[in-house]
């Protein structure tokens, strides 16, 4: 007898667009659901993360099926944080109020009580099983490979485990990896016979995403036209040799012993976290030693490291649960798909930072005055600046990392660096579309025929009043395409600051600069240089909407990227949320300005996205004096 249990896994997160979540449920969460309802000797195992579910309870259809298949005992519904949080770089608190906010919702709606925790990313710290038993659940599922990397051997991980942390115990299951590329790619006699070839009396389980039974590239038509998901079905319903079973009875197959795992995540996710020289590295490795359980990529808090903008959003968060923030919104803001990037969009998709920033404005909303701290755990104090119109951030080089609107609640300096990221190395394999049912994380598409026309990588990264100084000869398409020298960036230089006065001096540059926040942002910057160059300040600012924005400068309406003269005044109005941002400058002669594109993955294929608006106010001089206000 093979002990059997398939546990799904849906999820959208906050900000994601309504027809993307229309889509996802007319192409994969009913139909899944529906092809399990008539197969009702079929156990099964479902997870909703919190935001998703209360949406799709406003769906009749959708409630009576997922009711009748809990009532007649064949789903088992899953808790977990609420807004699909990653729960070991949050407070305990806040995991445990995330996880019974969504227990209290299944318990309210389908009168269920929920014993298993669905982890996102399968995201797996030490310190877990404390928060999970306090929050009055009995077990999880993470991957094998997390057992594997703690020194199991495959043959050990087919039944289930215990681990504890200071005494608080609780089960742990593995997820079979193959599995995850077999259901629904492959054709079902290569499930059998892999399922077949296991020993007597084992327990496999697959977790992995409702999504990829009709959403994923190609699977919809697999699914349901072609018949996959009906065919296998009908096939486990009537194998004698396999007992399908819910993940919390595991109980019924071998307990194999305590465990105790390491810091993990599935494993796609610990090589998107790699920068792009190291992911080569790795994936050359891989190659050549084939799969190997002692090898491993980075580790998946490394988003934090790799991305700053990730880390500001994490920390901000951090701060505002300590400090007394809005509850409800401080939790919202902990939603995990922003704050990482890998073959999904994630941290590359405005609309879900904008989400998480105006879930961390609205938190703070009574917030006043002034925070002197490192907040950011980089080892230097940065100073969070609280106005009536506005929120800066102010770090220790000078720069600005943050800029957000009160009132809409709105993040102008929500940014992307340009960075390299792995699959870059890639691309010249990229193709059109998908043939056949390859799983996403094997295909490699191109969404966007011109994404690769705007491949660009930042020196340096894109923050608000950065003073960069480059050699005289530098071209405006030079700066626009990132293949630029520059003398000297204020970003990541060690800037002597008293208060809000910053000073530099060496023989070949003398730098001061100082803020004064108010109603509006005022910036006085000096530069002394050795030689003629180019002297001038970076601002990146982005609207809700580019398509329904406009950008002027002086009285022209900013349509292409280019150089401009006399630039005195500059604005910004975002039709869609109602503002406007006036920038008077002073002492600059010139403006490049250019929309700033990423060329990132997602689950649809390698695409561009505009992440906002660069700005370069310069004067070509030895000595400059420039002042911007920002209103």
């Amino acid at each position: 007898m093979i002990f059997f249990s398939l546990l799904l896994h849906n999820h959208q997160p906050i900000g994601n667009f309504n027809y993307i979540i229309e889509r996802a449920y007319e192409k994969a969460y009913y139909p899944l659901l529906k092809a399990f309802y008539e197969h009702p000797k079929i156990k099964f195992s479902v997870h909703f993360s919190g935001f998703l579910l209360e949406t799709l309870l406003k769906k009749k259809k959708f409630y009576n099926l997922v009711g009748g298949m809990v009532e007649r005992g064949q789903a088992e519904l899953l808790s977990g944080g609420y807004y699909e949080p990653p729960l070991a770089v949050f407070s305990e608190r806040d995991g445990i109020e995330q996880i019974r906010k969504l227990t209290s919702l299944i318990k309210r709606e389908f009168s269920y009580e929920p014993e298993g925790a669905w982890l996102p990313e399968r995201i797996w710290e030490p310190q877990l099983p404390g928060l999970l038993k306090k929050a009055g659940l009995k077990y999880t599922l993470v991957d094998d490979t997390h057992f594997l990397w703690a020194g199991k051997s495959k043959e050990n991980t087919y039944g289930y485990f215990t681990t504890e942390d200071r005494g608080d115990v609780i089960d742990i299951i593995p997820g079979d990896k193959k599995l995850r590329y077999f259901i629904p790619f492959r054709e079902i006699n290569q499930t059998e016979e892999y399922l077949r070839n296991l020993p007597e009396n084992s327990f496999i389980a697959m977790g992995d995403d409702g999504e990829k039974f009709g959403i994923w590239p190609g699977t919809y038509d697999w699914c349901y036209k072609n018949g996959w998901l009906e065919r296998f079905l009908s096939w486990l319903e009537t194998q004698q040799w396999i007992e399908t079973i819910q993940t919390k009875e595991h109980k019924k197959a071998p307990y194999l012993g305590p465990v105790y795992l390491p810091t993990a995540s599935y494993e796609e996710l610990t090589e998107w976290v790699l920068d792009a020289e190291t992911y080569r590295k790795y994936k050359e490795t891989k190659e050549k030693l084939g799969e190997n359980q002692f090898l491993k990529g980075g580790f998946w808090r490394g988003f934090f490291s790799k991305y700053p903008e990730s880390n500001h959003m994490n920390k901000r968060v951090i701060f505002l649960s300590l400090k007394g923030g809005k509850r409800e919104n401080v939790l919202m803001a902990q939603c995990n798909d922003a704050y990482w990037h890998g073959i999904f969009g994630g941290l590359y998709l405005p609309h879900l930072r904008a989400e998480i920033w105006r879930n961390i404005i609205e938190a703070e909303k009574e917030f006043k005055g002034e925070y002197n701290f490192d907040f950011d755990s980089d080892g230097k104090d940065e100073s969070i600046i609280y106005t009536d119109k506005f929120t800066a951030v102010l770090d220790d080089d000078g720069t600005l990392s943050e800029i957000s609107l009160r009132k809409p609640p709105f993040c102008i300096s929500d940014v992307l660096t340009r960075r390299k990221e792995g699959y870059h190395n890639e691309l010249t394999k990229a193709v059109a579309h998908v043939e056949g049912t390859k799983s996403i994380h094997e295909a490699l598409r191109l969404k966007e025929p011109d994404a690769l026309d705007y491949l660009v990588f930042d020196p340096y990264r894109r923050v608000n009043f950065n003073l960069v100084v480059l050699p005289e000869w530098t071209e405006f398409f030079a700066w626009e395409k990132g293949k630029v020298f520059p003398i000297w960036v204020s970003k990541g230089s060690k800037i002597r600051r008293k208060g809000r006065k910053f000073s530099y001096n060496s023989d070949e540059i003398k730098i001061e600069n100082k803020f004064r926040f108010g109603d509006s942002i005022i910036f006085n910057s000096k530069t002394e240089i050795n030689k003629k160059a180019l002297i001038g300040v970076e601002l990146v600012l982005r609207t809700s909407s580019p398509e329904l924005s406009s950008l002027f400068v002086n009285s022209d309406e900013l349509r292409n990227p280019g150089e401009f003269n006399s630039s005195e005044n500059l604005k910004m109005i975002d039709s869609k949320l109602g503002f406007k941002i006036a920038i008077k400058i002073e002492g600059a002669k010139k403006l490049w300005y250019s929309p700033l594109y990423t060329v990132s993955s997602s689950e649809n294929g390698i695409e561009k996205v505009n992440q906002g608006n660069l700005f370069y106010i310069f004067t070509p001089a030895e000595k400059a004096e420039i002042r911007i206000k920002m209103k």
